[in-house]
């Protein structure tokens, strides 16, 4: 009974790709994972940055940072925003957002908490006098 399919080589294609495509879809879910990660990391460096500007400069006060800064980001990414300006010489905007694992939950293990960015600027016009 073995002999006849041992003779043959039809459904082998088939059989490859069976044993392969899960392979081949974990890597592509992968690297679409990476990708996602990856821009939403430059969004949140962007906005930090943006936010800690505008306050540096006085266009906008701490509070209004915070409003200004959620309304640049996607609601998807459930960020948490603290802006802090540190002895009226400082600017810190802190983002903090869902984890990077949107796709491929064993990202698990390469991004353990989630996205995180802290942003600090000299506010203009302030001088820092010793180290």
């Amino acid at each position: 009974m073995l002999s006849k399919y041992l003779k043959s080589e039809k459904g082998n294609v088939t059989v490859e790709f069976v044993i392969w495509a899960p392979f081949y879809v974990a890597a592509i879910a992968m690297t679409t994972n990476v990708a996602m990660t990856l821009a939403t990391m430059t969004a949140m460096v962007d906005v930090s940055r943006d936010t800690a500007r505008r306050v540096s400069v006085g266009d906008l006060s701490a509070e209004q940072a915070v409003v200004y800064a959620e309304g640049r980001l996607s609601p998807s990414y459930k960020p948490h925003i603290e802006v802090n300006v540190i002895d009226n010489r400082d600017v810190k905007v802190e983002i903090t957002a869902a984890p990077g694992y949107i796709l491929v939950p064993a990202m698990k293990l390469f991004i353990p908490g989630g996205l995180s960015v802290n942003y600090v600027m000299r506010k203009e016009g302030t001088t820092h006098v010793g180290v």
